[in-house]
This record gives C-alpha cells, structure tokens and sequence, in this order.
C-alpha cells in the first residue's frame, strides 16, 4: 500500500496542467492533453481511495476537492466529497459542494443531477 501510495503522489506532483496550453487549438495535442488529464484524475482519485480506507479525513476531502475542480460534471466524484465532508461534519461545505455540482450541470450540460446524485441531497436535506 505504502508503495502504491508513493507513486500515486509522485504521478500527481509530476501533473503541472494542460500539456502545450500555448496551442490549444491544435488538434494533435488536445488528445494528450485530455489523457494526461484523466490520468491525474484517475490518480487523485486512486489516492483518495487509498487515504480513505487507511487515514480519511482532510487528506482524502483534499483529494477529492481537487479531482471535483479538475472536472466539474464527475457526480461520482461530487457525491463521493459530499460524504466526505459529511462525515467530517462538515455540512454547510457539504451543501455548497452538492449545489456547485447541479449548478455545473444545469449551466454547462443543460441537465439535471442523476437519481444518485438527488439521493445525495437528500441526505443534506437539498432539493
């Protein structure tokens, strides 16, 4: 674990943003771009699981922050801080984090929240 956990922060250390942000109407990068950015997605999240299991709180509700900023429409990564807070007692963020989630969708995709994302806000006492 302990390993898997030292490469995990090293891969998100290494990530320092969009790949040639300085083209970014070029086509041929946009694609690398997108795949590095899912990858440190992909180990933010991967940490945060890791911190959960055998430390939780503020690191692992930090790790989820940044993996919901890095993309806004991830409900699976809004539901899962939303608990984390939670669970921290940390309801008043909790509620702005579920809101800032529907907010996104309904501004950016024109949709509302999935059943599962709504059962998350119930939880907070959110309609």
């Amino acid at each position: 674990v302990n390993h898997r956990v030292e490469l995990l922060e090293e891969a998100i250390e290494l990530y320092r943003g969009e790949l040639f942000s300085d083209s970014p109407d070029d086509i041929e990068f946009e694609a690398m771009r997108e795949t590095l950015r899912q990858d440190y997605l992909q180990a933010l999240l991967g940490l945060s699981d890791l911190c959960e299991q055998h430390q939780g709180g503020d690191r692992c509700i930090g790790l989820l922050r940044q993996a919901a900023e890095q993309d806004l429409l991830r409900e699976d990564v809004h539901r899962q801080l939303v608990r984390a807070l939670l669970s921290a007692g940390r309801r008043g963020e909790a509620v702005r984090t579920y809101r800032r989630c529907i907010d996104a969708l309904h501004t950016q995709l024109g949709v509302g929240p999935t059943r599962e994302t709504l059962q998350v806000g119930a939880l907070l006492g959110c309609r």
